[in-house]
């Protein structure tokens, strides 16, 4: 026996209870006697804005979360130098004792922040060979903080006194692999 679907049993298809209230349904509601409801669905904005509200939620959240962890944690560097005599030529012995008493005796190395704070501080030890650079000392700076410029002074309190100073921006150590080459006459 068929009813007004066209199913056998009385059922809905498919597509009728999908449509929400087909013709089917009006007349199965006017043979009951009782007036249906049609149910209102929530369009647009309303439908979705908890679901915004918590998603905009979430991602502050984790923009909060991910602020304090870098801040916690900020980026160091290891910064070499290389400072040779610029007098010196690949043929000099480079011996300790031929630096006695120069401006490279006792000389020191600091890294300084582009505010001027110190970040780093070494004082010339022995100096090397470096092949076609001459006599050349060699220091290592690690954990040299995140800064917007970096200052590397070379100074000798001999007589007479005197520094050197050298700029370089973040940029530009970048490209120099942290390694930085610098000449001084003693």
């Amino acid at each position: 026996m068929a009813t007004a679907e066209g199913l056998p049993g009385g059922g809905m298809d498919d597509n009728a209870h999908d449509a929400g209230h087909g013709a089917a349904l009006l007349r199965a509601a006017a043979w009951a006697g009782r007036p249906l409801r049609r149910r209102t669905r929530m369009r647009g904005w309303k439908r979705v804005w908890p679901l915004a509200v918590g998603l905009a939620a979430a991602c502050a959240a984790i923009v909060t979360i991910s602020d304090v962890a870098v801040q916690g944690t900020q980026r160091t560097h290891q910064l070499s130098v290389v400072i040779s005599d610029a007098s010196s030529t690949s043929s000099d012995r480079c011996a300790p004792d031929e630096y006695a008493g120069t401006f490279f005796d006792g000389a020191t190395v600091r890294v300084e922040d582009a505010a001027g704070a110190a970040l780093a501080t070494a004082t010339l030890g022995r100096p090397s060979a470096d092949g076609d650079r001459g006599c050349s000392w060699t220091m290592s700076f690690d954990g040299v903080p995140e800064s917007s410029g970096y200052v590397l002074k070379v100074t000798s309190t001999g007589t007479p006194p005197r520094e050197y100073s050298f700029e370089y921006s973040p940029d530009r150590l970048e490209t120099l692999d942290w390694l930085v080459r610098v000449s001084v006459i003693a």
